[in-house]
């Protein structure tokens, strides 16, 4: 690592608004309401959807490249277009996922919670016990999995980071590059945060599996960008930051009643937020405006988000592990 990367619950059952009284009639509305009680995303998955927009943003830059003013418009405005709380919440959800779809962790829960008796007796020593789930076999397997997600997707970000200022010396030798821009620093600022309140989210696309009472996401299954193999970069074994225990305690505790299908929306408040990742992400982001608001040319302009929006973001994911 670099020394920048050192540092829902369901939705609420759908009722049927009317029962057919017809007989005929019965079977099919019951059908249909078992169909509806299943969403199309759960709170957990909702949550790590933030995170998720951001690697999105991070291939439509990475696959558009910056060729013109207007390209590097859209980059500004899709990589400072995030929530820093949602964000930094969205990183606790992605890798509570990441752990409830280790399958070393999936049939350690099975054992230990996979019939009723000891199913209820392991969830009230959950509830007594937030760090509960760290004994669960195969624990160690899903921490592992998530620690090496959050470094392969943090040096993904500082590689096109890298990448970015690279372009940002290209474009010197283009005519747009060193034409000045007109739209002052703040409307550029401006106009990135409009883009944020207004653009489209990220949808999760999870085909949940369900093996003896114990739910996994299938995260192998779903779109490209919500796999944990995203970043194809290589990575040797992270290790835990010493700062970071507490934070995966909460990842496993999210993981484990999700996989136990009791997360409610009280429990993900509570154990889903991410104080320290907004703070960073927050940084990161003031930074990054900061930078912007000084410049003149579409160079400088890359310069900062490849600095800023893309190498202090990895530096917020990567903090994990070191």
């Amino acid at each position: 690592m670099s020394r920048r990367i050192t540092t829902s619950r369901l939705r609420p059952a759908v009722k049927a608004s009317f029962v057919a009284a017809a007989s005929a009639l019965i079977g099919v509305a019951a059908a249909s309401a078992q169909t509806l009680a299943q969403p199309a995303q759960t709170a957990l998955e909702q949550s790590a959807a933030s995170y998720i927009q951001y690697r999105a943003d991070v291939d439509f830059v990475r696959k558009n490249g910056l060729n013109s003013p207007a390209d590097v418009r859209r980059a500004h405005n899709r990589l400072a277009g995030h929530d820093a709380a949602a964000f930094a919440n969205g990183w606790i959800a992605y890798a509570a996922l990441v752990a409830a779809d280790t399958p070393a962790f999936a049939d350690g829960l099975r054992k230990v919670a996979g019939k009723k008796k000891a199913r209820a007796e392991f969830i009230a020593r959950l509830n007594a016990d937030p760090r509960a789930p760290a004994s669960v076999p195969g624990a160690r397997e899903a921490i592992g999995e998530v620690l090496l997600v959050a470094v392969k997707d943090a040096r993904a970000f500082d590689a096109l980071g890298a990448d970015l200022q690279q372009q940002a010396y290209a474009m010197q030798s283009t005519n747009w590059g060193e034409k000045k821009l007109a739209a002052s620093g703040a409307q550029r600022i401006a106009e990135s945060k409009s883009f944020r309140a207004t653009r489209q989210r990220a949808s999760a696309k999870i085909a949940r599996g369900d093996n003896r009472g114990v739910t996994t996401p299938a995260l192998a299954k779903a779109d490209a960008v919500w796999t944990p193999g995203w970043s194809a970069i290589a990575s040797g074994t992270p290790s835990l930051d010493d700062k970071a225990g507490s934070t995966l305690d909460r990842v496993m505790y999210l993981a484990t009643r999700y996989a136990l299908g009791d997360l409610t929306p009280e429990l993900l408040a509570a154990f889903g937020a991410n104080k320290r990742g907004s703070r960073c992400i927050s940084l990161a982001q003031s930074s990054l405006d900061a930078c912007m608001s000084a410049t003149n040319y579409p160079y400088e302009e890359a310069f900062c988000l490849g600095r800023h929006a893309l190498q202090d973001v990895a530096g917020c994911v990567g903090a994990v592990a070191q």
